[in-house]
């Protein structure tokens, strides 16, 4: 799906509502074609299976955000061509409630501030980005981080990962300096306290939900299927918020020995 070239969306309309939701988590994904996904992966994993990898995190990602009470669900895909691809891939839950759009821009922080400008130009009093390669955060915490920002408690809730970037980005309002102006080098290690030390130049409060780990390199693969094998993993599968991630520790469980 285009971008015009005046820079506007032209994804699906948001869709008549008769009591708005205030929120909405925009998932940024991108379309499983191998050889353009988890690409670190590679090896251990061959691409198909890489590719195959990432169709179950955000498969896990979007039936787990689908479960947050009172949030909208966003899906923003890239590249600008693969409408019907996931399509084909997620038909969508929440009774209609969902929009989809195509990722703009010429790098990860222009396509994050496009996608918060287009949700919030939509009307949504707080927004948040969530990354589709995160299998063990967990929809509660989503949850606390949109509690956050609902109750005017922070400006900003970051989900902090392990290799110093975040999973979760949630704002009341667009603030285009934490992502333009040079500076931060996204996917590096310091892109987590370069936006907090952005966020603090503003004057904005800053709080953060609980650390995870994300998917992307042969470590990350081990590490992710020993906590997926540890005993009691599945606990409390029937609160409010299940573990988020069946397809994903499926494939990582039924590894082959050499790879694990």
């Amino acid at each position: 799906m285009p971008v015009s070239e005046g820079g506007e969306f032209k994804g699906r309309p948001v869709p008549d509502r008769a009591a708005p939701r205030d929120a909405v988590l925009v998932v940024m994904a991108k379309a499983p074609r191998p050889g353009e996904v988890k690409t670190r992966l590679v090896p251990p994993l061959r691409p198909e299976d890489a590719a195959a990898l990432h169709r179950c995190c955000v498969l896990d990602t979007l039936e787990k955000v689908s479960r947050l009470d009172g949030v909208d669900v966003a899906l923003a895909y890239w590249p600008p061509d693969a409408e019907a691809e996931f399509d084909k891939l997620w038909s969508g839950e929440g009774e209609g409630r969902e929009l989809r759009f195509p990722q703009a821009g010429r790098d990860l922080g222009e396509r994050m501030l496009t996608c918060f400008r287009r949700v919030f130009d939509a009307g949504y009093r707080c927004a948040a980005l969530h990354g589709t390669d995160i299998p063990l955060a967990s929809a509660g915490e989503l949850a606390r981080g949109f509690e956050r920002l609902r109750r005017d408690s922070a400006d900003l809730v970051l989900g902090p990962t392990d290799d110093g970037g975040y999973y979760f980005i949630g704002a009341r309002a667009v603030h285009p300096e934490l992502f333009e102006g040079g500076g931060i080098r996204w996917g590096a290690p310091e892109v987590l306290e370069s936006t907090r030390r952005r966020a603090e130049a503003l004057g904005l409060r800053t709080e953060e939900i609980a650390r995870a780990r994300d998917l992307d390199t042969p470590e990350d693969l081990r590490a992710l299927r020993d906590a997926f094998a540890r005993p009691g993993f599945l606990k409390g599968k029937t609160s409010p918020h299940p573990h988020p991630a069946p397809r994903t520790r499926e494939f990582l469980m039924n590894l082959p020995e050499e790879i694990r």
